[in-house]
């Protein structure tokens, strides 16, 4: 499994829209899922948690995914993306 977290600040008035956005991810052979979190005190600013089945698929995602598409997906973008890539295997339960 890989996940990769980013940190995004979105321009005025285009949260929506760049959530909406990444329904084109959902479509995408080894996506699981992606959950927004935003900054507190800054709705601009989310995290975006992305979990896919494998890097492989992540990559062929990556690899196939349009410039046109990320380019709007990065035109609703107030600057360049923070990434974090995380493995996931540590859990802490109640």
């Amino acid at each position: 499994m890989k996940t990769g977290i980013w940190k995004v600040a979105i321009k005025n008035g285009e949260r929506e829209k760049f959530m909406n956005s990444y329904d084109v991810f959902k479509q995408a052979p080894g996506f699981i899922s992606c959950q927004f979190y935003p900054v507190t005190g800054d709705e601009n600013t989310l995290f975006a948690i992305e979990t896919w089945e494998s890097e492989e698929a992540h990559k062929n995602f990556m690899g196939s995914v349009s410039q046109e598409t990320m380019g709007t997906l990065f035109s609703m973008l107030d600057g360049r993306p923070e990434a974090y890539d995380c493995e996931i295997g540590l859990k802490v339960e109640k």
